[in-house]
């Protein structure tokens, strides 16, 4: 029994040696570079299929208990606009973006949902749009269709041409 709780403190002990001895600098170069990767293409993708100036994915920071808004930029000179909710704001590139959620230890996982989460909003919306407009003229064509086999009925009634003068 002490064996046994003797060699689960040791692979303990082994997991934090194995923590600390870790390269940290390496470990942040690639979370950082995967990072800014991201959100360099979500920009992509937004200034591709959305004809906004603006767009903003909110998500509640769970390790800061606050929420942050995250503000992509299409037109200034930033980037990214983070807003807290205290109001504070602060005006980033998408390098610095990605520092700041590594130095505040953000919720990664909560901003990714929350980003796709407005991806997939968008591309419904705009799915949505285009279903109405499939469905407009599909209804249109069936008017016309309407219009030009009663217009043809008519003209093919015999009428006398006297009708022109009453």
């Amino acid at each position: 029994m002490l064996e046994q709780a003797m060699e689960r403190a040791k692979k303990a002990l082994d997991t934090i040696l194995i923590y600390f001895n870790e390269d940290k600098e390496s470990k942040k170069k690639v979370y950082l570079t995967k990072l800014e990767r991201v959100l360099d293409l979500a920009v992509i993708f937004y200034e591709k299929y959305d004809d906004q100036t603006e767009f903003k994915s909110s998500y509640r920071d769970v390790n800061k208990n606050e929420m942050i808004d995250l503000v992509i930029n299409f037109t200034d000179d930033y980037r990214f606009k983070i807003v807290n909710n205290k109001g504070i704001y602060k005006y980033v590139s998408s390098n610095e973006i990605s520092q700041y959620i590594w130095e505040e230890q953000m919720n990664i996982q909560a901003m990714i949902t929350s980003l796709f989460n407005s991806i997939q909003q968008l591309i419904s919306k705009k799915s949505t749009k285009i279903q109405s407009k499939n469905s407009q003229y599909e209804t249109d064509i069936k008017i016309l269709d309407e219009a030009i086999n009663n217009l043809e009925e008519i003209n093919n009634i015999s009428i006398p041409e006297d009708i022109k003068k009453i």
